[in-house]
Order: structure tokens, then C-alpha cells, then sequence
């Protein structure tokens, strides 16, 4: 874990994990303190040994599959050491801690993909009028395709039918070669590249 603080915030940044979390300061540190000492308290009664704490160890701290009494002790004590070392991270550490990347998939830029299509086919509508239908399509295939597809329409009884398709290949510049790269990643469960 990282961690640093930001005016009334600690920022924290667990390991394996890509965005941080931001916690208030104040209230973080007045939990962690009721911890310590709940803990603190509680080390000191069953440290005594005595019939009172065997008894509050045997009853209250009883741990399915653990009846040693030196574990049960052990795991308070370690609750205790784990909980003042964080409050020390807290107040001590400056980690360098990045900003994450925002990352852009195809439908933050308005495409949609049919979730029965396997195919990898997005379409982007870009014009829709009685007369005219312009729609841009992404082929998510080994090396992916984009193009445009203009139909034009004529009123009919019915409503509209095409009276011409035409299709126009376009380039895939970076900006749209990264965002298919972000959903692709997504989609296969990978991180982004």
C-alpha cells in the first residue's frame, strides 16, 4: 500500500490496484486512534492470564478450528501491531502516487456493439434524416476497419426504402487505435495496454 496526505485527505493506493482512494483525514485518524486503544485495552486484559481472561479468551475470542490460547492471544497482539502501522504509514509516508490515465472505450466516443455479435461490429450513428442514414462502422477484427456507410431513402407508402449504399474506408488515427485497443482489453478481461 501507498499512501500520502493531500490537504484533509489521505491518499491511499493499494497494491494491484490502479485508481486510489481518497479518505477523509480527520475521521480516519480518530478511528484508527479508538482502534488502537479498543485493542491497546484489550492486549492488556488477556495478557494477565488469569482465570478471567482464560475465561473472556474461551468464551468471546473463541476461533473454530484454533482453541490454542497463545494463537488467539497472538492474533490480537498482531491486530494491534498491524493497526499502529498503519497509523504510522498514515502519518509518515509521502508515496509517490500517479494520477491514473483515463481510459476511453468505444462507447464513451458513441459507439454501440451489439452484445449477441461476436464479430466485433460497432456502429456509430452520425446522421438520421427521412432521407439520408450515415452510420460509422469499426470491423474489431486482426487489423480492424473503419468505414462509413451513407444510405439514401425515398418516401414510400410504407415509410422509406434505399435507393443507394455507398461505403468509404477511413483511416484509424492513434487516439482511435488506443480506444480500440482499451476496449479490446476490456472485453478480454486484460488491463488496458
Amino acid at each position: 500500500m501507498k499512501s500520502k496526505i493531500r490537504g484533509r485527505n489521505y491518499i491511499i493506493l493499494y497494491d494491484g490496484e490502479k485508481y486510489y482512494s481518497k479518505v477523509n483525514k480527520s475521521k480516519l485518524d480518530r478511528s484508527l486512534k479508538r482502534v488502537i486503544e479498543a485493542l491497546e485495552i484489550l492486549n492488556s486484559e488477556i495478557e494477565k492470564r488469569d482465570d478471567i481472561s482464560e475465561l473472556i479468551m474461551d468464551e468471546v475470542f473463541y476461533d473454530y478450528g484454533y482453541d490454542d490460547y497463545s494463537y488467539r492471544i497472538d492474533r490480537i497482539r498482531n491486530a494491534l501491531k498491524d493497526a499502529q502501522e498503519l497509523k504510522e504509514q498514515l502519518e509518515t509516508h509521502d508515496d509517490e502516487i500517479p494520477e491514473p490515465e483515463e481510459v476511453i472505450l468505444l462507447e464513451d466516443i458513441g459507439f454501440r456493439h451489439r452484445p449477441f455479435d461476436k464479430r466485433g461490429y460497432w456502429t456509430k450513428l452520425i446522421e438520421n434524416t427521412a432521407d439520408r442514414e450515415v452510420t460509422e462502422e469499426l470491423w474489431l477484427s486482426e487489423k480492424p476497419i473503419r468505414r462509413k456507410r451513407i444510405i439514401d431513402y425515398e418516401k414510400t407508402e410504407y415509410g422509406r426504402s434505399s435507393t443507394n449504399i455507398e461505403y468509404k474506408n477511413l483511416t484509424i488515427g492513434k487516439r482511435l487505435m488506443k480506444v480500440i485497443e482499451n476496449t479490446l482489453a476490456k472485453e478480454n478481461g486484460a488491463p488496458s495496454p
